[in-house]
């Protein structure tokens, strides 16, 4: 029979990692949780503590080994079970996620947090009616849950109820944009009062595809008799300066002129009680610049064959940056297609950027495009626009272009689900993953049309017309 472990000896070194846990030392924490495990592997706290902390890095798979390992030492521990069925959904393993979730509300049923998680397991799985029986019974166990309200919101939105949807989306102040919210001694603005007369702040408030989708209703703002002022990030004011309308554009970080009242862009369509049938697409809303757009031209030269750009990656630091992009070298069947290729990247990842050097059908612009004015004048004059879902998408869209989209299985909530047009943009396609991951079936069937339409035995001698 083995001696019992120096328990002394692992209390110490636990009580250390903890603290160092608690501290953000996390290199240190994680080192001191290696020893500990050294001298007992089936230490559950080390195990746990190895598990979060290999998450907090980023390391899932990593995670999850640990985390197992502790779940076998503890089987009936709701809060492994809980932190198991995050690494897993962390993984894009939504069923198993799942699994663990039904297991944490065996053993504490008024768990909240674990219903919210249950229903997030069930929106990737598309699965929105029971995600939306998972948010309601959060709710039920903790009726001021802000994270139930917004994602039954996104949900209500991409099943098309936007009456219902819409007004839970303004929790999203109280949940992942709780630290966003500009506290304005003005009014808040929905709709509800008249502005005829006054001065109201318009503000974008998340990622630039979203602001890009926005600023349509910014003219419906000025029809109500209102002066209208549209605060944007800086690399969007050039392009912004085309909206057909008497706006002020203000950099954000920059001085505010005075206002009124104010209203955060991704509120304007409950402001407007916008529905499926009702949302704004006066395309295009937003136009190149006319030196920029003779520049390219002269830049690009005589076409000879179909111009199409391209664009494969988003921000990395989007929160569903994991699902939307893909690596260039998923592209490989268009290559071989008679079209002239150009990137829309502002930059190539590291991990790209062998594929570019080798894919010479591909025209990089990146120190070109300084800003999106300079994106619009590219793309229009591209024939086709063939990107994931970013800010590229919201930008062809605006401008009027023709655009394919490839979203991921459960895509985002503007995209609606099972249809393959969009309300929002008029020249949009979208192509959806058929299962979670497959993009190579996605690329298949965009190669396949485009072959159809642009696989010419000889270079085009005339330009050919957009297509939609």
């Amino acid at each position: 029979m083995k001696p019992s472990p120096p328990s002394k000896q692992i209390a110490s070194l636990l009580n250390q990692a903890l603290v160092w846990h608690e501290q953000d030392k996390l290199h240190e924490a994680l080192w001191m949780y290696q020893q500990v495990l050294k001298i007992d592997q089936s230490n559950f706290t080390a195990l746990q503590g190895m598990g979060i902390l290999n998450g907090q890095f980023g390391r899932f798979e990593e995670a999850l080994k640990f985390i197992t390992a502790a779940v076998m030492v503890r089987p009936n521990d709701f809060a492994i079970n809980y932190n198991q069925g995050v690494a897993l959904q962390e993984l894009k393993r939504h069923a198993e996620a799942l699994s663990s979730y039904d297991k944490v509300l065996t053993l504490n049923p008024n768990l909240a947090e674990a219903h919210v998680n249950r229903g997030n397991a069930l929106q990737e799985l598309k699965r929105y009616e029971e995600a939306l029986v998972s948010y309601d019974n959060a709710l039920a166990l903790q009726p001021d849950n802000a994270k139930a309200y917004k994602n039954k919101g996104i949900i209500k939105i991409l099943l098309g109820d936007f009456e219902g949807g819409w007004p839970l989306f303004e929790w999203r102040w109280k949940d992942d944009q709780k630290d966003a919210v500009r506290n304005f001694k003005q009014p808040l603005w929905l709709g509800e009062q008249s502005i005829s007369g006054k001065t109201i702040l318009l503000h974008a408030e998340q990622g630039l595809g979203d602001t890009l989708q926005m600023i349509r209703y910014v003219p419906m703002v000025a029809a109500l008799g209102a002066k209208v002022i549209l605060e944007a990030p800086a690399v969007l004011v050039p392009l912004l300066n085309t909206i057909k309308n008497e706006t002020t554009i203000v950099t954000k970080g920059d001085a505010l002129p005075g206002f009124d009242c104010h209203c955060p862009l991704m509120s304007l369509p409950l402001a407007f009680k916008t529905r499926v049938d009702s949302v704004p697409a006066p395309i295009p809303y937003l136009t190149a610049e006319l030196q920029k757009l003779n520049a390219w031209r002269e830049r690009l030269g005589a076409k000879t064959r179909p111009r199409v750009g391209l664009a494969w990656s988003g921000n990395p630091q989007h929160k569903n940056d994991r699902n939307r992009s893909i690596g260039l070298r998923m592209l490989e069947p268009l290559r071989h297609l008679a079209c002239e290729y150009h990137s829309l990247q502002k930059e190539v990842r590291i991990e790209d950027q062998p594929a570019m050097a080798e894919y010479t059908q591909i025209q990089a612009h990146e120190n070109e495009l300084t800003d999106f004015s300079d994106t619009a004048a590219l793309i229009a004059e591209l024939d086709l626009i063939i990107t994931i879902d970013s800010s590229v998408a919201h930008l062809a869209g605006a401008l009027g272009k023709s655009v394919w989209i490839l979203l991921p299985y459960n895509s985002d909530y503007r995209w609606l689900t099972a249809r393959n047009d969009s309300p929002w943009y008029p020249t949009a396609r979208l192509f959806r993953q058929r299962s979670i991951g497959d993009w190579d079936g996605v690329i298949k069937e965009i190669s396949s049309i485009l072959n159809r339409q642009f696989n010419y035995p000889t270079p085009v001698e005339k330009p050919v017309e957009s297509i939609s």
